[in-house]
């Protein structure tokens, strides 16, 4: 009776592993599957490729103004085109977005 009260008592930080790894592994593929049918994956995808494309577009479009004028006309791009295409994003996330894309990507651009 011992010798198993000892087994156990070695054994039990592994026995805590091995069921936190037995049921990360049958919820990880499950939260996938619900991402995926949620579109949640896409959803983020179509963000920032929205706001990445309005930025292309007021760089393109909009050579002659200077940074915030550039931020600003993208923002509105992106904010009509997510509209347009039925993606509820919010203006803090777009902002955010070229924000972060500014640096990511040296535009050269004043942030708002």
């Amino acid at each position: 009776m011992e010798f198993l009260e000892q087994l156990l008592e070695l054994l039990t930080p592994y026995l805590l592993e091995v069921i936190a790894l037995a049921v990360a592994a049958v919820i990880v593929p499950q939260l996938k599957a619900l991402m995926k049918q949620l579109g949640i994956k896409e959803f983020i995808q179509n963000e920032k490729e929205i706001v990445m494309d309005a930025m292309y577009f007021a760089e393109r479009m909009f050579k002659h103004l200077d940074g915030k004028q550039k931020w600003n006309m993208a923002k509105a791009k992106a904010v009509e085109k997510a509209k347009k295409v039925g993606l509820k994003i919010s203006e803090d996330d777009i902002d955010e977005l070229i924000d972060t894309f500014v640096e990511e990507f040296d535009f050269d651009w004043d942030e708002s």
